[in-house]
């Protein structure tokens, strides 16, 4: 007898113990209420609902729902089960098209085949942690399941499940799930002949075919391949989450469809990757310096800081949180044993390259954090998670490359980055990555600190570039956003200061580059959330966002009147910044809006501001205040307020040929440079009030 078999014997036997009123005799028939449903005479059993029923309540006391009771009511909206059913017979609710959420309360043990089936609107169901066995096909084409969790109290699924359940993308197995039949119902031809699930039939595997009631002539293997090549295709981002520990089990039973089996969320068990002092005093320290505990399956700590190569012992699976931060460890071979890689567990390491081996799923944030020396990762094709920051300030990588085996992530047309494949997320790029045209989102620093990152090509794919995406790429110098971004995270570009050119696609209806003013401008707030050296503020804007000029060279830089608000770090590390002109209309400057200016002596407000100046600035600031006539006076390049001639000549006889100039009297550029720049003819470009 097969596998198979002997799991569907054991639900039938379940099944059976419930057989005694599947075609009950009319004289052990009760009507209850004005429904029309029919109740056995005890009233524990609910035979069959022949009204026109839209929502309805169970009567209290019944004990199970019988076979086709409510089969193709197909007026059933809603449902209420009371806690004292234990069993929900085959075809209970096939059928049943506009019923929407079920609710399978406490008590019950065990859903018969088909009960579900062809609930094609059914989009919730809530599972208690009682049932222990779910028959084949119970929620055959509930075409609106997307999601669904297996309590830890279920041992056994049948055959074909989740059959025609197009929307599902989701299934979390809470405990471990004993016997599971094809998750889709087709009849599988393997390598060596058919395969049910997981489970091969034996070597006369016609005869048994046979025996289990299939006719063999009618099987054409070719055909069957390419059915089973379909069905493959269309599970392939189904993702299963499993509990913490349970991979091996799982992966055995769902393997054959290369199903995204993953860690549950929920489900993390943190205390396995946290070494404690006590565990880490009760452990066994080998000869290099590395504690593992008793068990030999986590390595806790390596008290050796000055460690260089080391081979993980055989048998580890949890490389725990820290394990081997901030150590000398240049070289490291993890054994095909190790799942999990802790949080900063080779934290600021000097590994140069990492080669992860196939029985790898998880890494947690900041495994490989500030390993500045890394250029070489490799991702098997076993990894279902990639932590926050697990690569980040990871500043030399040179080559990424995914497994193509992987179905959580890859390298797609060898692009040099690790890309989220359902989400198309690029979630980790080096100096060499070139952004595929399929990629819509640019993780949260994917880029950081990628210091020889000189030029990058943002497709029009992309709609999101995440926090911190292209922090403190140094040699970074320009900057080009499609038209299809339609976000852009905080610190995106913050840091690089070589950067020259900025410019938004003109069609984009989120930002803007106005006026060729060499920034990217939010387009519905006027907030300009990142410039550089090159940059004109155009007067339309009213905010300077957060360090949106940081790390910028220049040595003077004009605010226009229009601005009310300057976020935090704006002008931080503008080493070369000396003076600024705040204008009266400012209202409000965040933190450290001039950190570490090396070099700004003066910060010049209009007279009568420096009380209100004072107020939003740091105290350090204070002594650099000025307030100077003529501080707020406004001038652009598209709008002039020129005196007329005979006020001019007059006050040029006064007090010099340029005198009172915005140039000369506000910004101290002399005569002789203002008459260069202005090619004599200055008089355009000056405003007086």
């Amino acid at each position: 007898m097969t596998i198979t078999k002997k799991f569907m014997e054991q639900l039938d036997n379940l099944y059976s113990t419930f057989s005694e009123f599947n075609n009950p005799d009319s004289d052990n028939i009760v009507w209850i209420d004005g429904c029309l449903v029919q109740y056995s005479q005890d009233e524990k059993h609910l035979l069959r609902a022949v009204g026109n029923i839209e929502n309805y309540f169970i009567k209290e006391g019944t004990t199970r729902i019988c076979r086709g009771a409510f089969s193709d009511c197909i007026s059933l909206k809603s449902l209420v089960i009371p806690n004292s059913v234990t069993f929900i017979d085959d075809y209970a609710f096939q059928g049943c098209e506009n019923l929407k959420t079920i609710i399978i309360p406490s008590g019950v043990k065990a859903i018969g085949k088909h009960a579900f089936e062809g609930c094609s609107k059914l989009a919730n169901i809530e599972i208690s942690n009682t049932i222990e066995s779910i028959g084949e096909r119970a929620f055959g084409c509930c075409h609106a399941l997307e999601k669904i969790t297996i309590p830890e109290s279920v041992k056994l699924l049948g055959d074909g499940v989740f059959d025609g359940c197009v929307s599902l993308k989701t299934i979390v197995f809470e405990g471990v799930v004993e016997k599971i039949g094809s998750i889709s119902g087709w009849m599988q031809f393997g390598k060596y002949g058919p395969i049910y699930g997981e489970y091969l039939y034996g070597d006369d595997w016609e005869k048994e075919m046979r025996e289990y009631g299939y006719d063999i002539d009618y099987f054409d293997e070719e055909r069957l391949e390419y059915k089973l090549e379909k069905e493959r295709r269309r599970w392939r981002n189904l993702k299963i989450l499993i509990p913490f520990g349970k991979e091996v089990h799982y992966v055995n039973l769902l393997n054959y469809y290369h199903f995204m089996i993953t860690r549950d969320p929920f489900d993390v068990h943190n205390y396995s990757l946290i070494a404690t002092n006590e565990d880490v005093e009760n452990g066994v320290e080998d000869d290099c310096g590395v504690v593992y505990s008793i068990d030999g399956e986590r390595l806790l700590k390596c008290r050796n800081k000055t460690i260089g190569k080391y081979s993980i012992k055989e048998g580890t699976t949890i490389i725990c949180n820290e394990a081997f931060s901030c150590s000398s460890l240049t070289d490291i071979h993890i054994p095909n044993s190790v799942i999990c890689i802790g949080k900063n567990a080779f934290e600021r390491c000097k590994l140069t390259e990492i080669h992860l081996p196939d029985s790898v799923w998880l890494i947690e944030e900041k495994a490989f954090y500030m390993c500045k020396f890394l250029h070489k990762i490799f991702i098997s094709g076993s990894v279902t998670h990639i932590g926050e920051h697990a690569f980040l300030f990871c500043r030399h990588i040179e080559s990424i490359y995914v497994d193509p085996k992987n179905n959580n992530f890859d390298s797609r047309n060898n692009c040099n980055a690790i890309i989220e494949t359902n989400a198309n997320t690029l979630v980790i790029g080096c100096a060499s990555t070139i952004i595929p045209d399929s990629v819509t989102h640019i993780g949260n620093g994917a880029f950081a600190c990628q210091r020889s990152l000189s030029s990058i090509q943002i497709p029009k794919s992309v709609v999101h570039i995440g926090n911190a995406a292209f922090f403190e790429c140094y040699a970074l110098s320009d900057i080009y956003i499609p038209e299809s971004v339609t976000y852009i995270g905080y610190n995106a570009f913050t840091g690089c200061y070589n950067v020259r050119s900025i410019l938004v696609d003109k069609n984009n209806k989120h930002y803007d580059s106005r006026n060729d003013c060499n920034a990217i401008i939010d387009t519905n707030n006027n907030l300009l959330i990142r410039g550089c050296d090159s940059t004109v503020i155009p007067e339309s804007i009213t905010h300077i966002g957060n360090a949106a000029f940081s790390c910028c060279s220049f040595s003077k830089i004009h605010i226009p009147a229009s601005v009310i608000h300057i976020g935090d770090y704006a002008f931080e590390f503008c080493k070369n910044l000396c003076e600024i002109i705040i204008p009266k209309s400012v209202t409000h400057m965040g933190k450290y809006v001039f950190e570490c200016c090396e070099s700004l002596s003066q910060i010049i407000v209009p007279i009568g501001s420096r009380s209100k100046t004072e107020k939003m600035l740091q105290p350090s600031l204070k002594s650099k205040i000025i307030e100077k006539a003529n501080a707020d006076v406004v001038i652009t390049n598209s709008k002039l307020n020129v005196l007329n001639g005979n006020t001019i000549n007059n006050f040029k006889k006064k007090n010099g040929e340029f005198a009172g100039s915005y140039a000369q009297d506000v910004m101290g550029y002399s005569d002789e440079d203002i008459y260069d720049a202005f090619e004599g003819d200055p008089d355009a470009y000056w405003n007086i009030d």
